[in-house]
C-alpha cells in the first residue's frame, strides 16, 4: 500500500490481540520526512530522527552496557578465582541470555 508521501505496512498477523487493525506508515524514500510521528492509535508512523539525539542516546546506552560487562567480568573473576582474561573469554563465548542467567 502507498500512502501520502510514503509506504504503509498493515500490522495484523503478529498482533492478533489488538482491539483494532493498525497501519504503520514508513517514511518516504529519498526525501526528508517532516511529519510529526503518530505513536498511538490505528495509524502509526515510523519517523527517523534528523538530529544527533538518537546517536547520543545510543552511545550512552552502549557505554552503560560496556560498563556492566566490565563489572560482571570483575565480579566473576573474584568469585571464580580465575584470571580476568579467562573471564572475558568466557563472557565473550556466552550469549546475552546466558550472561543474564549467570547471576
Amino acid at each position: 500500500m502507498i500512502a501520502d508521501g510514503g509506504n504503509v505496512i498493515r500490522v495484523g498477523y503478529m498482533a492478533r490481540n489488538l482491539p483494532y487493525p493498525v497501519n504503520v506508515r514508513l517514511p518516504p524514500i529519498g526525501s526528508q520526512d517532516k511529519r510529526e510521528p503518530k505513536i498511538i492509535g490505528r495509524e502509526l508512523d515510523v519517523v527517523f530522527p534528523v538530529d544527533d539525539l538518537r546517536h547520543t542516546k545510543l552511545g550512552q546506552f552502549m557505554n552503560s552496557w560496556s560498563r556492566l560487562e566490565q563489572t560482571l567480568s570483575q565480579v566473576l573473576t573474584k568469585l571464580l578465582r580465575i584470571k580476568l582474561g579467562d573471564t572475558i573469554t568466557m563472557i565473550s563465548a556466552m550469549g546475552t541470555r546466558q550472561v543474564n542467567r549467570s547471576y
